[in-house]
């Protein structure tokens, strides 16, 4: 029974690993210290296995982040979906693991070998250290922008994701610093596609719209240009005798 402690899960754990590509997968068969409420005034634990999980309706807070993943844990031979903000921290205490052990006993149920759990417990150190592939990384980032977790302009976005590594940096989350890495990287290579993008569609488009309006300019000048000298010619040419005579019919005409 003690080597359950090897494949416990904390709620820190779980907090840094819940956004995780391979959460739903790592944490299956592990084990957690679960509260199921009170008794005489103390908080009553129970040693439980993970079996899957589900998503709430609403997201609730675990400490420090906020998500919809509740864990279903086996208790006793009944399942049913925590939060992970009921997962302790602390080790099994001894009364906890006898505990279970009765109940498993007294229905019966198999205990974990010891080929299980060693195989759990080098699956749970290959989460640790777990390197992303391009697809989990479009995931992620997806995903935090969906989430809004990341909001606003690409210099505050980048911004926000610096500051969320400082402080997982400052927790020793490794795999969180990783995940927000991912981020950042992500996050430059789309503000240069949208630069490129309006190095190779807006500019033109403004040039076009800026020749357009120089011609339209030239060509309203022009116009004036026209009419100005039409209106100087007809205010400067002085008119023949015959000509006034023709168009003043008041006029003295000459008579043979």
């Amino acid at each position: 029974l003690e080597d359950l402690e090897r494949v416990r899960l904390t709620r820190a754990r779980l907090e840094a690993w819940v956004d995780e590509p391979f959460f739903e997968t790592v944490v299956r068969g592990a084990f957690v210290r679960v509260g199921i409420g009170t008794h005489a005034g103390e908080r009553v634990y129970r040693v439980a296995e993970i079996v899957d999980v589900s998503v709430a309706p609403q997201p609730y807070q675990i400490d420090a982040k906020a998500t919809r993943k509740r864990l279903v844990l086996e208790i006793a031979g009944s399942r049913r979906p925590f939060q992970i903000s009921y997962v302790s921290n602390s080790n099994f205490a001894p009364n906890e693991l006898r505990k279970y052990q009765q109940v498993m006993e007294q229905g019966l149920r198999p205990f974990k070998t010891q080929r299980e759990i060693d195989d759990k417990v080098a699956e749970l150190k290959e989460a640790k250290e777990h390197v992303y592939s391009e697809g989990e990384i479009a995931k992620m980032v997806e995903r935090n922008l969906a989430d809004k977790k990341v909001v606003g302009s690409t210099a505050l976005r980048r911004q926000q994701a610096l500051a969320d590594r400082f402080a997982a940096e400052e927790r020793g989350d490794a795999a969180r610093v990783a995940e927000i890495d991912a981020l950042i990287a992500e996050i430059d290579r789309r503000a240069d596609a949208q630069r490129a993008a309006a190095a190779s569609v807006s500019l033109p488009s403004a040039a076009a719209a800026t020749i357009s309006h120089i011609n339209e300019r030239n060509q309203k000048m022009e116009r004036q240009a026209e009419e100005a000298r039409a209106k100087a010619a007809r205010k400067e040419v002085p008119l023949s005798a015959d000509q006034d005579a023709l168009n003043n019919p008041f006029a003295r005409r000459e008579t043979r």
